[in-house]
């Protein structure tokens, strides 16, 4: 399995409606808002890397999307499952 992230802008006004179009596209496993430069944050799986480029080029084509920048593509999805056990998320009270 390949993973990806990827952080998307979007048209103003029109984020919600990208979430809502990305959350329904298959391979997308989470899609979180974020405020800064970026408006979205995306988590894909595909089974190999050309399907995590065709799932990156049909984002891309999203009528709403007006820029994206990929984060990481990683072919062992178990190496960021290290690093997590390596830095845990902690609750802050």
């Amino acid at each position: 399995m390949v993973v990806g992230f990827t952080m998307i802008n979007v048209l103003q006004g029109h984020e919600d409606e990208a979430y809502l179009a990305l959350t329904n596209t298959k391979g997308v496993k989470d899609v979180i808002h974020i405020l800064g430069e970026y408006h979205l944050f995306v988590i894909m799986h595909a089974e190999n890397e050309m399907l995590l480029h065709h799932l990156i080029d049909s984002i891309k084509n999203m009528t709403s999307v007006t820029a994206i920048w990929h984060v990481l593509i990683s072919k062992r999805s178990h190496q960021i499952q290290k690093y997590n056990n390596r830095y845990p998320f902690r609750k802050i009270r």
